[in-house]
């Protein structure tokens, strides 16, 4: 599937890429943990890498993995962000001491899971309702490739537009006379839920069931 000449290349660009992330680690760390405008600079990072993405040739299931790659690194960003003095001490038990038996991990697991898989449905469920809602009052023409069937583009043979056209912020030149998939806000919000409540709904959840 690869030639010499990729792998050549491929182990050189992550040679390099690591070379870069050792020099800016530590740097990176301590502004997530203590830095100031973590969340605002967070926020502008991700929409800036959803919308820089390339457009591929033919459609891929890439993108896909892109936004839910982005939306567990937000949420994860945010969650320690808002954790890291807590979670990061010596008075944290580690796995199978006494102070955390077996028992109890195995309850963490029972209660942590289910916790974590109920935030990603809710999150997704209230992004499907919420923001085709913010959408339209802000006059977004946005269409839906699978969450929201009433938003789903019509048929090719249709000569319909799939949104409304010279909205106020089409004509005030601020948004390109396109329609915007809003399935990626939707999957965003949904993997950034996810990761959210791994570092801080589950442990707050273990917290108040004594684990």
């Amino acid at each position: 599937m690869h030639s010499f000449i990729d792998v050549a290349a491929g182990i050189t660009i992550g040679l390099v890429i690591l070379a870069f992330w050792l020099v800016v680690d530590e740097h990176i760390d301590e502004f997530l943990t203590s830095g100031q405008n973590v969340v605002y600079f967070s926020v502008n990072l991700f929409f800036l890498m959803l919308f820089a993405y390339p457009t591929p040739e033919v459609p891929t299931p890439s993108f896909s993995y892109h936004t839910a790659f982005n939306g567990v690194a937000f949420g994860l960003v945010i969650g320690i962000q808002q954790t890291h003095l807590l979670t990061h001490s010596e008075s944290i038990p580690l796995l199978f001491s006494p102070e955390l038996p077996l028992l109890v991990f195995v309850g963490r697991i029972a209660t942590g899971i289910p916790a974590i898989l109920l935030v990603k449905f809710s999150s997704r469920a209230l992004a499907k309702w919420l923001l085709p809602v913010i959408c339209n009052t802000l006059g977004i023409p946005v269409r839906s490739s699978c969450y929201v069937p009433s938003l789903k583009e019509p048929n090719s043979s249709n000569n319909m537009p799939a949104h409304k056209p010279n909205t106020y912020l089409q004509r005030i030149a601020l948004l390109p006379h396109k329609a915007y998939d809003v399935d990626t806000g939707i999957r965003f919000l949904q993997y950034a839920g996810l990761a959210w409540s791994s570092l801080v709904l589950v442990p707050y959840v273990f917290y108040c069931l004594n684990l």
